[in-house]
């Protein structure tokens, strides 16, 4: 097992479910008592492998203020021109500069889309570029997206997780969790 700091429960824990540990039981238990009480930060202070991806305060806006609800990206339509545009913008070799001018620009909406891990962040980010390139609906960039090969789909999707991580970087504090 590797060495953690001494008083990272949720090292511990990583560490188990990673390497499924099953002789851990004492030890775990140690930690665990220790630890009731404590904030998720105050437990991970020292540790090594601190990601910042959880969201601490998600932020909510008025739908009717919403960028992407104005624009229409909610209502029903499959307009097969407009499902042509989406696939091609998907493959554009500025899809990255497309999406980020989007964030950007649809700020509410960022807001509230992308400060919710619980969300498909990927997909919103896809959807409103569409959207507002476009003017395409959810239900037009979602027939465009099942017409791109797999690879086409990650590319579009890894660009929307950077453009994702940078719109954190620049709009929320974060706080610490293990992996």
């Amino acid at each position: 097992m590797k060495e953690y700091p001494q008083n990272c429960f949720e090292c511990l824990f990583a560490e188990i479910r990673v390497n499924k540990y099953s002789n851990l039981e004492e030890e775990w238990c140690v930690l665990a008592e220790k630890f009731i009480g404590m904030s998720r930060s105050e437990r991970n202070s020292d540790c090594p492998l601190i990601k910042f991806d959880t969201i601490n305060n998600p932020i909510w806006h008025n739908y009717l203020e919403w960028e992407d609800y104005i624009n229409g990206m909610y209502n029903t339509r499959n307009d097969n021109v407009i499902v042509e545009q989406c696939k091609k913008l998907f493959k554009d070799k500025n899809l990255y500069n497309f999406m980020t001018e989007t964030v950007k620009t649809w700020t509410k909406s960022a807001d509230v889309n992308l400060s919710k891990t619980i969300f498909n962040r990927k997909a919103w980010v896809g959807q409103a570029t569409c959207s507002y390139i476009k003017n395409a609906t959810i239900q037009e960039t979602t027939s465009a997206w099942v017409l791109l090969t797999e690879p086409q789909r990650k590319k579009a999707n890894l660009l929307a997780q950077i453009v994702i991580e940078e719109w954190e970087d620049e709009n929320i504090q974060r706080t610490p969790k293990c992996l």
